[in-house]
């Protein structure tokens, strides 16, 4: 695949993540995922504008302009995809499908079935991930506070920054938990960063003992959390 056709690929992977994102969670978690944007600015700048509330006739104009104002024809493509793509997104018009067959159709028809083909590799990863976890007896609490953590601290976080509990200790751990456990963390992850995720284990070189090292992490941040929340409680009722 040549560049040229990869960078058109790429940008729509992550225009549908955003989408995903923007009708699932709000335009306003939009801001947690710049780090999606990668290099093209102009994305990441329009994104900006998105999240801090900027008319989207606003919007519109800026991307109509960059895109007006770019000489090189491949470059003036991929903002011509963003223009749309965004467009959609702040108005919430459409759906996942009808925004890829929008941006599909500005592109060449190569493009999509590089697209879908890069789809079904996910899901072969994501299949192999669940037939090649070995499922350790682990402490059920311990289980317990991965779901905890994972879906109501961490997604709701930033996953760029996710400190010490990075995805490859998530991922370690779900090869601890039940099917379902895993079934629920894919289901949550924008289709972008599923493949992040995956990205951070190797099933045929992971130990027990690297489960149990992964979710002592958890346990061991969910402790520190208690504490830091307890302090900050003990601090608020002196002050009042």
């Amino acid at each position: 695949m040549d560049n040229i056709k990869k960078n058109q690929m790429d940008l729509i992977h992550i225009l549908t993540s955003l989408y995903e994102i923007a009708i699932t969670r709000g335009l306003i978690e939009l801001e947690k995922y710049g780090y999606l944007t990668g290099n093209y600015s102009y994305l990441s700048n329009a994104l900006e504008m998105i999240t801090k509330g900027t008319d989207p006739e606003i919007v519109w104009k800026h991307l109509s302009d960059l895109v007006e104002s770019e000489n090189d024809i491949d470059t003036k493509l991929l903002k011509k995809i963003v223009q749309i793509a965004l467009s959609m997104i702040q108005s919430g018009s459409g759906s996942p499908f009808i925004l890829r067959l929008r941006l599909f159709m500005l592109v060449d028809p190569d493009i999509e079935n590089l697209y879908f083909e890069k789809h079904l590799k996910l899901e072969r990863r994501k299949n192999e991930f669940f037939s090649t976890s070995i499922l350790f007896k682990i402490d059920p609490e311990l289980v317990n506070k991965i779901e905890t953590i994972f879906l109501y601290k961490i997604i709701g976080g930033n996953p760029a920054d996710l400190g010490v509990i990075d995805y490859r200790t998530i991922a370690i751990s779900l090869l601890g938990c039940s099917r379902a456990m895993q079934i629920k963390v894919f289901e949550y992850f924008p289709f972008i960063e599923a493949e992040i995720f995956l990205d951070y284990y190797n099933p045929d070189k992971i130990t027990e003992a690297d489960v149990i090292k992964a979710m002592n992490e958890i346990e061991e941040h969910d402790r520190k959390e208690q504490i830091s929340r307890r302090k900050a409680a003990e601090w608020q009722r002196k002050n009042l």
